[in-house]
């Protein structure tokens, strides 16, 4: 079956692919002899060769196969923490993770990147997941046990060592996209048990509503409108695009706002042809003397990098980036397919068209056929404006990306 992955996956050259039949030719002269872990880094390397972030393993379904400890991680500016508890683990909360089994964090970063592709800022956010399963990082050689690990911990100016055992596999634990760990608000798997970091702290407008796909909210006082996007496609909560694209525009339409704020954070793709339409006329949605402000993260994916650059394309002198740099390179490889090992049950996608955000896709050839219809052609999605995410911040009820938004546009002395 991975000789079949490796093939199909257009995102491997020459050389990427016959590495990773070599790796395939070593896994078969080790059968019966992996871990279920082993065997799923393994895989995960083998996809990682095609250093293409839509090439992955399904990270958001590892909880079924592997064991997780009692707490959720999230990589923020300032390091990894832990937003999420239950049991002994509440007793961490808001703390943050220095070292794993006295290997540090940013070593034991450094590690994992082997089993993602995409750059560094994707790599280390989706293997978060890999930092909470003791059986996984037992077989990625950091953790001396394969049941339990110890952390090393700290929390303004105070560190502390805490030995954590992990909780069986658990087929019922639903894919959750790893910023809404960061939300208060109870996710509908989790008991009384869990506990928020977060939970006592004001909630930024970002984080409200955790749960909604699509949201609209006005903002007289910067006299702007905020639209957040989880998705570019219909949500699987039953939420629908085309009406909310469309009431949207009726909304902007009745403000009559001066300046719009588009948030990103959360949208890790979709269907772009969806939002193309809509993305690429949302600057003239305000005023000429209007601003657009757009903002992001490595959880900006796929068509959300897509719909990103048809705001940017469209106006880029009023467009203003900010945040943290989007999750994938300008030129990728997406129109990912799902792919299942039978035995396993390890999902994964692989690659089959061409994306060059770089140089533009204007012609029929190798790039992904659609992009001729939809072009984009941008030199750079970088911020403009560096507003990095942090605990600290969060901790005190602040969105560093809206506090930089609003001190450009809240009139001087307000």
């Amino acid at each position: 079956m991975m000789r079949r992955y490796v093939a199909l996956d257009a995102a491997y050259s020459d050389e990427e692919r016959a590495h990773a039949s070599q790796l395939i030719d070593e896994s078969e002269a080790r059968a019966g002899a992996w871990t279920p872990a082993a065997f799923e880094l393994q895989i995960a390397r083998i996809l990682a060769l095609a250093d293409n972030g839509h090439s992955a393993v399904w990270a958001d379904l590892r909880s079924a196969r592997v064991n997780r400890l009692p707490l959720r991680l999230v990589l923020l500016a300032d390091g990894v923490f832990i937003v999420r508890a239950m049991g002994a683990a509440v007793s961490i909360l808001g703390m943050r993770v220095d070292a794993i089994d006295s290997v540090a964090i940013t070593e034991v970063q450094r590690r994992l990147r082997i089993y993602r592709g995409g750059p560094d800022n994707l790599r280390d956010q989706d293997n978060v997941s890999l930092l909470e399963s003791p059986q996984l990082l037992y077989a990625a050689g950091i953790a001396r046990s394969d049941d339990e690990v110890t952390l090393a911990l700290s929390d303004h100016g105070s560190d502390a060592r805490l030995t954590l055992a992990a909780l069986p596999p658990d087929v019922s634990e639903p894919p959750v996209r790893r910023l809404r760990y960061l939300a208060a608000a109870r996710m509908a798997n989790e008991n009384a048990e869990w506990r928020s970091a977060l939970e006592s702290q004001p909630t930024p407008l970002w984080l409200q509503q955790p749960d909604q796909a699509f949201r609209l909210v006005p903002l007289p006082a910067l006299g702007a409108v905020y639209l957040q996007f989880k998705t570019n496609t219909d949500a699987q909560n039953g939420e629908k695009i085309s009406p909310f694209l469309a009431q949207a525009r009726r909304s902007i339409a009745e403000l009559r706002p001066q300046n719009l704020i588009l948030d990103m954070r959360f949208d890790g793709g979709g269907d772009y042809t969806k939002t193309a339409t809509f993305m690429t006329e949302l600057p003239s949605l305000v005023p000429a003397g209007g601003r657009v402000f757009v903002v992001t993260h490595a959880s900006t994916f796929s068509a959300g990098i897509s719909s990103v650059g048809f705001v940017k394309q469209a106006a880029p002198a009023r467009v203003t980036i900010v945040g943290e740099p989007v999750g994938d390179r300008l030129i990728f490889y997406g129109e990912a397919r799902d792919f299942k090992l039978p035995n396993s049950g390890i999902r994964a996608s692989y690659s089959t068209g061409l994306h060059d955000y770089l140089h533009g896709c204007r012609w029929f050839g190798r790039c992904f056929w659609v992009d001729w219809i939809y072009p984009i052609s941008i030199p750079t999605l970088n911020p403009d404006v560096s507003a990095p995410l942090s605990f600290a911040g969060l901790a005190a009820g602040r969105d560093p990306a809206m506090d930089a938004i609003s001190l450009r546009l809240r009139p001087a002395g307000r």
